[in-house]
């Protein structure tokens, strides 16, 4: 990558606020815990919090629907949610597209559930997500997240039972 690049990265990330690979200890005063769905895989491995971090309430002139949620593991940030009303994904994609290393363009992945996923950097990917009930999710992410995004059910589930019985995680 050159750079520019990286610049552009940089300056993708001041917009964010919040960084991925940071650690909980940087964030604590701006947020606070959180929970969604108790037991669910993704709650039971991260640790969630939210956001209350005043003036932060908006991305790129598109104010957030809800609290941005935050997913640490082992006090380490691996995943931060955005969510907006209605489809953003075409406006979504003219912006992040614009911060794209030339040589990752041919890393933007687009799937039939509504989905574009951006790698930025082997640690840096950024999801843009329509959902069913009309909102638009942003979930920016590092690698460790996105391969347990993509873990099928049984492996969970076989996750979720070693960690209900406190057995260690080799990941």
């Amino acid at each position: 990558m050159t750079e520019d690049d990286y610049q552009k990265i940089n300056v993708l990330l001041d917009e964010l606020y919040f960084k991925v690979n940071n650690s909980l200890e940087e964030y604590i005063n701006v947020i606070e815990g959180h929970e969604i769905l108790p037991n669910s895989y993704f709650e039971l491995k991260y640790s969630l919090y939210k956001s209350n971090l005043t003036g932060f309430n908006s991305l790129y002139d598109k104010a957030f629907l809800k609290e941005t949620i935050l997913l640490f593991y082992k006090d380490l940030l691996c995943a931060v949610y955005y969510k907006f009303k209605g489809n953003q994904l075409d406006y979504f994609h003219n912006i992040l597209s614009q911060y794209m290393p030339k040589e990752h363009i041919q890393d933007i992945i687009t799937t039939d559930r509504n989905s574009i996923v951006y790698k930025f950097t082997e640690e840096l990917l950024i999801e843009v997500l329509f959902t069913e009930n009309n909102t638009t999710g942003i979930c920016v992410m590092n690698s460790f997240y996105r391969k347990d995004q993509l873990k099928s059910e049984p492996e969970k589930e076989y996750e979720v039972m070693l960690i209900k019985n406190n057995i260690s995680i080799t990941n």
